[in-house]
């Protein structure tokens, strides 16, 4: 895997496609916390990656409680706390 690879970001929108579902479904898995993902602003991103890491452990399929460390932030904001 290069890099860029490593590094590479996708959108919501991009997710829904890759687990072929609906965007109510890609934001309730960030609010239980099954989901790798992080905010920049308002908008919920997700390492490639991580995603693919995620996918192949099970992910999507997977009936498991809250991921540990799933989400994280980024930015400046009110919303921003510990």
């Amino acid at each position: 895997m290069h890099m860029a690879d490593e590094h590479e970001v996708l959108t919501v929108t991009e997710v829904c496609e890759l687990l072929r579902v609906r965007s109510a479904t890609v934001y309730k898995m960030i609010k239980q916390g099954r989901i790798p993902s992080f905010r920049i602003g308002t908008d919920w991103q997700f390492l490639k990656a991580r995603i693919e890491r995620w996918m192949a452990a099970g992910g999507y399929g997977r009936s498991s409680k809250k991921m540990t460390g799933g989400r994280f932030k980024l930015g400046i904001g009110p919303d921003m706390g510990p």
